[in-house]
């Protein structure tokens, strides 16, 4: 069974995250890429959190992407990059060495 994998605030992600395949990778980040690896890893987009309000309506705030998922595929090694910061200007790409299993 899959994972989903947490890392709130990019700017305290790991240097190396080692997953299983099928997991999610969660990342509190505007953006993202995968580097290395794209058979390993896939990047499913960068998102805006939101809730579901008891009328059905989707309900969201404005502003910038703040998590990027990622998904682990099969086994291998990838590296990907995230977008710290703010995106529109004084933006930072942090590398992560990702080990799937």
């Amino acid at each position: 069974m899959g994972r989903l994998v947490e890392i709130q605030r990019g700017e305290d992600a790991p240097a190396a995250v080692r997953l299983r395949a099928g997991d999610v990778l969660s990342v509190g980040a505007s953006g993202a890429r995968v580097r290395a690896g794209e058979g390993v890893i896939s990047l499913l987009g960068a998102f805006l959190p939101a809730v579901c309000g008891g009328g059905g309506d989707v309900i969201a705030p404005e502003g910038a992407p703040s998590i990027v998922l990622f998904l682990a595929r099969s086994s291998g090694k990838a590296t990907v990059e995230i977008v710290i910061g703010d995106p529109w200007s004084a933006t930072t790409w942090k590398a992560i060495d990702v080990t799937v299993d």
